[in-house]
C-alpha cells in the first residue's frame, strides 16, 4: 500500500488549466493557449460598450489582433457578437423600464458569453464540435 502511494506521488502534476478541454478548445481557435494571451489587450474600460452601429467595442479589439483566424472568421465573429447585442439589449429593456441601469459587459464577461455562442453554434450545427472537440481531445491525452 505505501508503494502505491508513493508511485501516485511521483505523478507529475497537470495544471488545472490543462483539465479544462473545452477551455483549452475554445482558445486555440483563437491561436493561444492562455486565456490571458486573449484577454490581456481587453482589459481596458473604454472598450466597454458599444460603438454607433451596435456592436461592442471589444469585437474590434479582438479582430484587430486577431484578424486572420482560421476557425472564426471575421464575420462569423460579428454575427456572434450580434447575438450577443441582441440577448444584452432585451435583458437591459427589461432592467430600463424597472429603474434598472443597462449591463455594460467587462471583457471577461464577454469574452464568456462570447466562448459561449461559439460552443453552441458548434454543438448544434451539424455535430461540428464533436468532429473537432475529439482529435482536440486525444491529441492532449497522446501529450
Amino acid at each position: 500500500m505505501a508503494a502505491k502511494k508513493a508511485a501516485s506521488r511521483k505523478k507529475p502534476q497537470i495544471p488545472f488549466a490543462y483539465k479544462l478541454v473545452l477551455n483549452q478548445w475554445l482558445l486555440s481557435l483563437f491561436g493561444v493557449t492562455r486565456f490571458e494571451d486573449l484577454a490581456g489587450h481587453l482589459r481596458n474600460e473604454k472598450l466597454e460598450g458599444l460603438d454607433e452601429n451596435n456592436i461592442h467595442h471589444f469585437h474590434h479589439a479582438l479582430t484587430a489582433q486577431l484578424f486572420n483566424l482560421t476557425y472564426l472568421p471575421t464575420e462569423l465573429l460579428l454575427e456572434y457578437d450580434q447575438n450577443i447585442v441582441k440577448h444584452t439589449q432585451r435583458l437591459n429593456d427589461r432592467r430600463v423600464t424597472r429603474g434598472e441601469d443597462p449591463i455594460v459587459w467587462k471583457y471577461f464577461q464577454y469574452l464568456t458569453l462570447l466562448f459561449t455562442e461559439i460552443y453552441l453554434d458548434r454543438y448544434f450545427s451539424d455535430w461540428a464540435l464533436t468532429r473537432q472537440i475529439v482529435p482536440f481531445l486525444c491529441h492532449d491525452i497522446e501529450a
